[in-house]
């Protein structure tokens, strides 16, 4: 296949030259983890020159991308090498302006025989119209149920209504008479009489 002749080709010197420049560095494998928050695991696979633990080429180019960029060394050359594309087995590969236009099977864009996705509306249209009675019906339920206790009632004839008390008069103050008194005009006015309220 393909894809292990390009790894095993390329897959030794760049991991040679990615465990030199960590050690040139001074760091040790858990140094580059917290710094770039690649896994232990990869970055073991990418010192060893394993690429097969990747799940795909897409993977191991960004694992490579992102470890070499760290350390600062040219891994130009395998990134190329590890092209998605290089690696698909047994399909035909489009360029991306013929991809635009993709070809469709003609058996799985027509329609099913006798159903014309009629009665799939339909039954949608029926669960929505019911959807929509339920919650009406619901409102209206709980719209009754707590809505009086909101609602002041209304005497009807049957029913008695409370008596109202009647107002209680306090007395009044006695009132001085006219000539007992003598006032000159720049005196200010009596305060108004005091009332007892009683409750």
């Amino acid at each position: 296949m393909l894809f292990l002749s390009i790894v095993e080709d390329i897959s030794d010197q760049i991991g040679e030259r990615l465990t030199k420049a960590r050690e040139a560095a001074g760091l040790t494998v858990d140094d580059v983890m917290f710094k770039t928050r690649i896994p232990r695991s990869v970055i073991d696979a990418l010192e060893a020159g394993d690429f097969s633990v990747f799940s795909s080429p897409t993977y191991a180019k960004s694992f490579l991308s992102q470890y070499s960029a760290y350390l600062n060394v040219d891994a130009r050359l395998w990134l190329d090498a590890l092209e998605p594309a290089a690696f698909i087995a047994g399909e035909i590969v489009r360029p991306l302006w013929e991809a635009a236009n993709p070809v469709r099977d003609e058996a799985a864009s027509s329609p099913r025989e006798g159903n014309s996705g009629w009665p799939s509306a339909l039954t949608m249209l029926a669960a929505t119209g019911v959807l929509v009675f339920v919650a009406l019906k619901g409102y209206e339920f709980f719209e009754k149920r707590f809505g009086l206790e909101l609602a002041v009632p209304q005497p009807g004839p049957d029913t008695v209504s409370p008596v109202s008390p009647q107002p209680v008069v306090a007395p009044q103050a006695p009132v001085a008479k006219p000539g007992s008194t003598v006032r000159s005009a720049d005196d200010p006015p009596p305060p108004p009489p005091r009332a007892i309220i009683v409750r």
